[in-house]
């Protein structure tokens, strides 16, 4: 390097770009500037003591052939490949020509790294053999704008999507705007403008383009822009690619989407889709059955939408469910509120998954009213059974015997404890003997069934019917305040009553405390007797009498209706009663005051009549009946008279 000249050795060694000085004849490195030092990982000393074939790894043929011709003139871009001194290979461009260096013809070598620039052409050419192949696959056809010119190539395959060969068609831009389907005109314009406006990221629109059949075809297109340096919109190139019979396939999946979802929702039944964490999916059907709206079950889970104890019932359901692959079924009762409902319900596996979780089907039936309906049903047979029980015994057709114990035990009926029982009478229960309708008989055990079935929600009181009414036989203790407790016990059934039916006037009779299938027979009879005590007191407002309340009534053996009831009505008062249908009196009235012992002045204000008014009355209804009405006994067979009148109105 003795004979490089100042000049050219600065030159050569401040350059940036590796620079090597090679001796032509032997291929020896003469010079390397510190660039070349930096680049190959040599001291300056070990590549001037190097031969060139150390770092070119071309065959040694080929690099002197190449110094030979480089030696005869300048040489650009011969493409070789460099190792370094840590191993690595790096593509080269070297640019090498001849200089005279102390009388010497030597070269001179610019060594460029294109190792990057190698890999992205490797990589790019990768990138289109793909795009090429995937092109190719999808049946893409490619389409390129020259938005300064308005001219556009369409390749083979764009063309043949619209069923055209290759040489068919211009290549105006009005081939493929007036091809467009007039609905999707402003949808496709308004893409385009956005893309070109920079309001969105990228042009990508869905719409149908006219074959040469006369048909429409669905189609995808992606494109992108080219700008010059000002930003200025010169090329817009993209592909086309025929998404008709995807779009068929997306319509009729749609279509039997919407037809099993109109099918779904027109089942009574409430159907959900559960993932297997217990995810809500779906909810088809109505949502009422629930009082819970469906947008509340859609991405919840059954613990943030349902009570604890039905939320893992339903999960444990779908997760069997899944884990077997069959079907389950059941029965769930639910509380909501104060309500309880019961709910019939079959869990299935589906087949399909979402976001990486196993799916299942539930289908729930409120079955609240059937269930209430057996209920009603089996309690209505109970009450039958009950019924016909206490009748066989009240009419003496059984015994006290391990039979009879067993069976009415099972109803709920011991005899052998301290009981009392109460009568209730109402209108309601009425029906005529001798002239009975179907319909009223059905309605009037319609009514005493639902009164039975209300009243056996009462602790330790079983209630059966009996034809003039209903008996209600109660447990209870014996001792000095079992006449205040029966009528307290009376006093709520009275007010079950009245919460099952407001309207319906009640009577109601309380025995004493009996024991045994003779003591039952006993509390009866002194119930009814009660009852019809009660009932002749309407007008006192008596609705609660007991037994021992009843006066005259304990000792009248017979519910007091048919002709012996009229025939003494009519002996004692039917002539007062024809009077007061004719004259349009209230003599009866009157008549009932003065048993009672009213005071004349009472009377008369209670009627707002004069006192010698009353009088008067009292007079004629003396003479009308020719009777003595200071008689005790007199008094005593028309009081019989005017209760057993009350009770049976409808006799005369």
């Amino acid at each position: 390097m003795q004979g490089i000249e100042n000049g050219y050795r600065q030159i050569f060694q401040g350059s940036p770009a590796v620079m090597l000085i090679i001796d032509p004849a032997a291929g020896n490195i003469l010079g390397a500037n510190q660039a070349a030092v930096d680049y190959y990982g040599y001291t300056l000393e070990e590549l001037q003591s190097m031969a060139i074939c150390k770092i070119n790894i071309a065959p040694i043929a080929e690099i002197k052939e190449c110094m030979a011709k480089v030696s005869r003139d300048y040489c650009k871009a011969i493409a070789f490949r460099h190792k370094l001194k840590d191993g690595s290979i790096r593509d080269v461009e070297v640019y090498s020509g001849p200089v005279r260096l102390g009388g010497r013809v030597l070269l001179h070598s610019i060594i460029i790294d294109v190792t990057a620039q190698k890999r992205a052409e490797a990589d790019l050419r990768k990138s289109n053999e793909q795009l090429s192949l995937v092109v190719q696959g999808a049946k893409a056809g490619i389409w390129d704008w020259d938005m300064q010119t308005q001219r556009v190539f369409h390749d083979k395959q764009w063309k043949a999507i619209l069923g055209y060969g290759e040489d068919e068609l211009s290549g105006d831009i009005d081939l493929w705007t007036s091809r467009w389907h007039p609905e999707d005109a402003d949808r496709i314009k308004r893409a385009m403008e956005d893309y070109l406006a920079g309001k969105s990221e990228k042009y990508e629109v869905e719409y149908r383009l006219r074959h040469r059949d006369g048909a429409y075809r669905w189609i995808l297109t992606y494109g992108k822009i080219s700008r010059d340096q000002a930003g200025r919109p010169i090329r817009w190139t993209g592909i086309n690619i025929d998404i008709t019979n995807n779009k068929r396939t997306e319509e009729l999946y749609q279509e039997s989407e919407k037809r099993l979802r109109d099918f779904a929702e027109a089942v009574p039944d409430t159907s959900f889709i559960i993932a297997e964490d217990g995810c809500y999916l779906e909810v088809f059907g109505d949502e009422k059955m629930f009082h819970i709206p469906k947008k509340e079950f859609l991405g919840k889970t059954t613990h943030q939408v349902l009570p604890e104890d039905a939320a893992d019932f339903i999960l444990n359901e779908v997760q069997q469910a899944i884990a077997s692959g069959t079907q389950r079924k059941g029965v769930r009762e639910m509380q909501f509120g104060a309500e309880k409902r019961y709910f019939s319900g079959r869990t299935v596996p589906l087949s399909y998954m979402v976001d990486g979780k196993r799916t299942a089907a539930v289908i729930a039936a409120d079955i609240t009213a059937q269930r209430r309906t057996e209920k009603m049903l089996q309690m209505t047979y109970d009450l039958r059974r009950r019924s016909d029980i206490m009748s066989d015994i009240l009419e003496g057709k059984v015994d006290n015997d391990e039979s009879f114990a067993y069976t009415s035990s099972r109803l709920g009926i011991d005899i052998n404890l301290p009981m009392f029982v109460c009568k209730i009478l109402s209108d309601k229960f009425d029906f005529d003997d001798e002239n009975p309708q179907i319909a009223k008989i059905n309605g009037v055990q319609k009514l005493k069934d639902g009164v039975m079935i209300a009243l056996s929600e009462i602790p330790d009181c079983i209630a059966w019917d009996c034809r003039d009414g209903i008996c209600v036989l109660c447990h209870a203790a014996c001792g000095n305040n079992a006449r205040e407790r029966s009528k307290e016990t009376a006093a709520l059934i009275r007010s079950k009553l009245l919460a099952y039916d407001a309207g319906m006037q009640v009577f109601m009779g309380v025995s004493d405390v009996h024991m045994g299938i003779e003591g039952l027979k006993k509390s009866c009879r002194q119930a009814l007797n009660a009852a019809l005590a009660a009932r002749s007191r309407a007008a006192d407002e008596v609705e609660i009498l007991h037994y021992r309340e009843a006066g005259l009534f304990q000792f009248i053996p017979h519910p007091l209706r048919g002709n012996a009831a009229r025939e003494y009505i009519e002996q004692h008062i039917g002539k007062l009663l024809e009077y007061d249908r004719a004259k349009q009196t209230n003599y009866l009235e009157t008549l009932e005051d003065l048993l009672r012992g009213v005071s004349v002045r009472e009377t008369a204000k209670k009627h707002h009549l004069h006192p010698k008014s009353v009088v008067f009355r009292h007079k004629s209804i003396a003479r009308m009946l020719n009777i003595d009405l200071n008689d005790y006994q007199t008094r005593l067979a028309l009081g019989l008279a005017l209760q057993l009148y009350k009770l049976n109105p409808g006799n005369l």
